[in-house]
């Protein structure tokens, strides 16, 4: 009996042990996967703030302010696709400031999120 109570506490310790290792090793996973997302997200931020000075040029109004930065920033759902629309949008309805711009972004933006929301298919 007390040979078979010796295995159990040995196996509990064991299972304590690679509980704690496999805690361990989890955290050391999300460490190492954590820095490239934010250095991701971070270079994205960067391509945004690109993709709109490129296209200010381009629409030939003036240089984005702080603020439209800001503005731009908090797009969080924004990409290329919606650079392009907005610039084919432009042919038909021209932009003038870089906050009319930032405002056909954030309609660009809003059409993705109601689009999150619908279900189709059968149900």
């Amino acid at each position: 009996m007390l040979d078979a109570i010796a295995k159990l506490n040995k196996t509990m310790d064991l299972l304590e042990t690679d509980e704690a290792k496999f805690a361990e090793t989890s955290q050391e996973r999300k460490d190492e996967l954590s820095k490239p997302i934010s250095n991701l997200i971070e270079r994205l931020e960067e391509i945004k703030e690109k993709l709109f000075k490129r296209q200010c040029s381009v629409l030939a109004i003036p240089v984005p302010t702080q603020e439209s930065k800001a503005m731009l920033r908090r797009l969080s759902i924004l990409t290329p696709g919606d650079f392009a629309a907005v610039a084919r949008q432009n042919r038909f309805r021209p932009i003038e400031t870089p906050q009319a711009f930032l405002l056909a972004l954030e309609q660009e933006c809003l059409v993705k999120e109601d689009g999150k929301s619908k279900v189709i298919g059968f149900l």
